[in-house]
């Protein structure tokens, strides 16, 4: 019976994510739908993330502790101008976004099941930081910067969900900016994940203190040149 339970938590779903993605495709603003694509298809992903942070004493720490970083988020007072948690709130304040909004928007996914707390505090800690590394990887929420970033955070922590939605905005992509060369943007951001440490793992609440430079120096992450030059002939109209 418990071995039954747990194989249907961690069930492929594929037509549930069919038919979310077509859903997406009629209306791309239905972005609650990739919430639903991510959980149908996201198997032993997170088991996996969870097995490895139980491989290194931070992980263990993290794993027996379960911090929140949502509440972590929500102390908008940070004493360093040029802090992690600092850059972190005048973004989502240019954004006009919160950790909130992505909480309530995977709500909609009647498919999200951990056969453990430690999976529930993973998955949920994977969703919550999303935006968190909008600003220590220095990609944008414009739809370009959206999709290098789900390419560099799939290459860290691989699901079949989210790398359907990067086959699915890639050939979007491709044809509605032909000149676009969306291929160097998401083989940098690949690249770039490979190279730096393995942000799932990191202890974010004991970090967004400290010097931002600092930070993404010691998590060896380096620019995205390609998609910066990229971004900034979009918007100066050089690719049609």
């Amino acid at each position: 019976m418990i071995s039954a339970l747990i194989a249907s938590e961690n069930r492929i779903r594929p037509y549930v994510a069919w038919k979310s993605v077509k859903r997406l495709i009629s209306d791309p603003a239905r972005t609650e739908e990739v919430f639903i694509i991510i959980d149908a298809l996201k198997g032993k992903s997170v088991s996996r993330a969870v097995d490895r942070l139980s491989h290194c004493e931070e992980g263990r720490a993290l794993l027996l502790e379960k911090p929140s970083i949502v509440n972590e988020l929500g102390n908008l007072e940070f004493s360093l101008s040029d802090s992690l948690g600092s850059f972190y709130t005048e973004f989502i304040h240019s954004e006009s976004i919160s950790a909130e909004e992505l909480i309530n928007e995977s709500e909609v996914s009647t498919y999200i099941r951990y056969k453990t707390l430690d999976e529930k505090w993973m998955g949920e800690r994977l969703r919550d930081i999303h935006d968190l590394f909008h600003v220590v990887t220095r990609y944008g929420r414009d739809e370009l910067g959206e999709l290098c970033l789900l390419a560099f955070s799939n290459t860290l922590h691989f699901n079949r969900g989210i790398a359907l939605v990067l086959f699915m905005g890639r050939r979007q992509y491709r044809r509605d900016h032909p000149q676009l060369p969306i291929d160097a943007c998401l083989d940098e951001a690949k690249a770039l994940a490979k190279n730096s440490a393995w942000l799932p793992g990191v202890w974010w609440e004991k970090k967004l203190h400290l010097p931002i430079d600092q930070v993404r120096d010691s998590l060896g992450l380096a620019d995205p040149s390609i998609y910066f030059k990229t971004r900034s002939k979009i918007e100066k109209g050089g690719y049609g």
